[in-house]
Order: C-alpha cells, then sequence, then structure tokens
C-alpha cells in the first residue's frame, strides 16, 4: 500500500504531537496499573509540570501538575522487563483564594496525598512543599535506588474508575 504525499504532509505536521504522545493499547488513558492493593516497587521518575487547573465551576487557572513514575520490583507476568506505570496525578492550584469549600477540600486531599508521597519518599517529616520536591527530585535522580511499598486503589464514582496511589512505607536501600 501506497501514502499518498498529501496525507504524509499531514502526517509530517503532526509528529511533534505523535512522538510526545503516550500509546494506548485499550487500558485507558493512564496505561497499565497494577492490581488493587500494595506493590513493592522502585520510584523510577517524578514529573512536576505547569499546567491549567480546573476549578469547581470549570473555570481554568494557573496550576501544576506533579506524578511519579513506578517499575515493579517483581514482576511475575513479565520477571525479564518488569512493567512500570504511572501514578495518579496530583493537581492543583497556583492559588487557592478563590476556591470554594468543595474546591478547598479537594485540594487539600492531594496536598495530604502528596505530603504522604514526599514524606515516604524523604524518610522525614516535611514542611515546605518547594524544598520537599526539590529533594524528593534529587534523590530519585541519584545513584541510589528508592524502593517503595505503593498502595494502588480504584475508586468508582458514577459508574467512573478513579485510580489513586499512596506511598505506604520505604524499603530498605
Amino acid at each position: 500500500m501506497s501514502v499518498d504525499n498529501n496525507v504524509k504532509a499531514m502526517f509530517s505536521a503532526l509528529n511533534n504531537t505523535f512522538a510526545s504522545a503516550n500509546a494506548d493499547n485499550g487500558m485507558g488513558a493512564g496505561g497499565w496499573w497494577p492490581s488493587e492493593g500494595q506493590h513493592e516497587v522502585y520510584l523510577s521518575a517524578m514529573k512536576v509540570n505547569a499546567a491549567e487547573f480546573r476549578m469547581p465551576d470549570g473555570q481554568k487557572v494557573p496550576g501544576t501538575e506533579i506524578s511519579f513514575r513506578y517499575q515493579l520490583i517483581t514482576d511475575i507476568e513479565q520477571p525479564n522487563e518488569p512493567r512500570q506505570f504511572d501514578g495518579a496525578v496530583f493537581r492543583l492550584p497556583q492559588d487557592t483564594a478563590n476556591l470554594d469549600d468543595k474546591g478547598r477540600m479537594r485540594v487539600e486531599i492531594e496536598l495530604r496525598r502528596l505530603k504522604g508521597h514526599l514524606q515516604t519518599i524523604l524518610r522525614r517529616d516535611v514542611k515546605d512543599v518547594g524544598a520537599a520536591l526539590a529533594d524528593a527530585d534529587s534523590r530519585i535522580n541519584s545513584d541510589q535506588v528508592v524502593a517503595v511499598i505503593v498502595k494502588c486503589q480504584y475508586d468508582q464514582v458514577n459508574g467512573k474508575t478513579y485510580r489513586k496511589d499512596y506511598l505506604v512505607k520505604a524499603l530498605a536501600s
């Protein structure tokens, strides 16, 4: 089968978007996730990006997205190439002044979960989120292995499944 030159040109214009797209193999936009429960994993990456935060009324304001990437330490189904997965994204607004009670509660829940992640990674109490994120990034990208137990949780709300990950404890490393 030959591809028409106009079609090739159209796809050429989409290459940057295509190159950065996550492959979807029918496992949802978030990709593969392990079964519900606790799993021993290596923490392989942390991403922090500027992003829009959707307010409860649908308005979008400046914010931040933070996510973590994990690799199973032991993968019975793929022992030679343990699977990886991205944790649920933390979405936080830059400014909480205009949030209603529901929005403030949503942000508080995300901040508590993020603090749990950071304290587990750093193995200490953290008070400053910016400093803790920098320390966690430094630790994840160092020669040290960051091994933790992650709890994968699936919540059903109005027929939709929401995935959340919680770092339960650090493993000896």
